[in-house]
C-alpha cells in the first residue's frame, strides 16, 4: 500500500521496463541511467500528486497522503532531483541527449495540464507514450538491435500503460474528464483488454519483441482480472494492484532467461 501512496509505483514500473527492454535487445544499461530515470519519474509523480491534492478535487487516498505529508515529500523530491543531476554525468551522452529531448514535450505537457489547465489535453494516452518512449530510448541511443522488434515492443508497452490509465480512471470515477478514446477504453475494459491483446499479438512473432509481448499480454490479463474483482477490493488497494500488474517482467524475465529466449 505504501508503495502506491509514496508514488513509488510509477518509477518502479519505468525502471523495470527500461532494463527489461534493454536486456531484450542486447543493450547494457548503466546502473546510473536506471536510477536517474526512476528518480526523475518519482519527482514528476510527487509534484503531480501534490498539485492535484492542492486543487482539492476528487481526492483519492494517494492525494490525501501527499496533502498530509507535503513538506516531507517535496523535501524528498528535492533530494531525488539532486540525485538525478549527480547521476546524469554517468549516463552515456547519447542516452542523456535522447532523454533530454524527451523532456521538452514532457515539459510542454506538464505546462498544458497544470499551468494552463487545458481540459482537452489527452492525459492518459500521452502518459502511456512518454512511458513507452522513455523505456525504449536506451536501445535507440546505445546502438541496440534495429528493425521492427523495438517499435512493436514499445507500442505493446505503451498500449498496456494506456489500458492501466483507463482502468484506474474508471475505478476512480475520473472517466468524465478523459479524452473520448480513453473513455471508451475505460467503459469497455474487457473488450479493450481483448483488443489490446489482439494488437499486441504480432509482436509475438517478431524477433526481439516476443518476450516483451508476453509480458504485456500478461499485464493486460491481470488488469482484466482486477476489473472483474474490483467490487471486492478497496480503492487504494485496487490502484496499487493495477500498477503491480505492470510488473509482469519480474516473472517473465527469469523464465525467459532460464529458457534462453529473447
Amino acid at each position: 500500500m505504501y508503495w502506491h501512496l509514496l508514488s513509488l509505483d510509477a518509477p518502479c514500473v519505468a525502471a523495470l521496463w527500461t532494463v527489461f527492454i534493454a536486456w531484450q535487445f542486447h543493450v547494457r544499461l548503466p546502473v546510473a541511467a536506471t536510477f536517474a530515470l526512476a528518480s526523475a519519474v518519482w519527482v514528476l509523480y510527487v509534484a503531480d500528486r501534490v498539485h492535484d491534492a492542492d486543487q482539492g478535487e476528487l481526492l483519492q487516498d494517494r492525494h490525501r497522503f501527499h496533502l498530509q505529508h507535503t513538506r516531507l515529500l517535496l523535501l524528498g523530491a528535492l533530494g531525488a532531483g539532486c540525485l538525478v543531476l549527480a547521476l546524469l554525468p554517468e549516463v552515456p551522452a547519447s542516452l542523456r541527449t535522447a532523454w533530454l529531448w524527451l523532456a521538452l514535450p514532457l515539459t510542454m505537457y506538464v505546462g498544458a495540464v497544470h499551468v494552463l489547465q487545458l481540459c482537452r489535453v489527452p492525459k492518459e494516452p500521452l502518459v502511456a507514450i512518454f512511458f513507452a518512449a522513455a523505456a525504449s530510448l536506451p536501445v535507440y541511443a546505445l546502438g541496440g538491435v534495429t528493425g521492427f522488434g523495438l517499435p512493436l515492443a514499445a507500442s505493446s508497452f505503451g498500449l498496456v500503460c494506456w489500458l492501466n490509465c483507463a482502468a484506474t480512471a474508471r475505478w476512480e470515477g475520473m472517466l468524465g474528464s478523459a479524452d473520448p478514446l480513453t473513455r471508451w477504453l475505460g467503459t469497455h475494459l474487457n473488450a479493450a483488454a481483448w483488443l489490446a491483446a489482439l494488437l499486441m499479438a504480432p509482436a509475438l512473432f517478431v524477433r526481439g519483441s516476443a518476450t516483451i509481448a508476453v509480458a504485456t499480454l500478461a499485464a493486460a490479463v491481470c488488469l482484466m482480472l482486477l476489473h472483474r474483482k474490483r467490487a471486492r477490493v478497496l480503492p487504494a488497494t485496487l490502484r496499487a494492484l493495477a500498477d503491480a500488474a505492470l510488473l509482469t517482467p519480474l516473472v517473465v524475465w527469469p523464465v525467459c532467461a532460464w529458457l534462453r529466449l529473447r
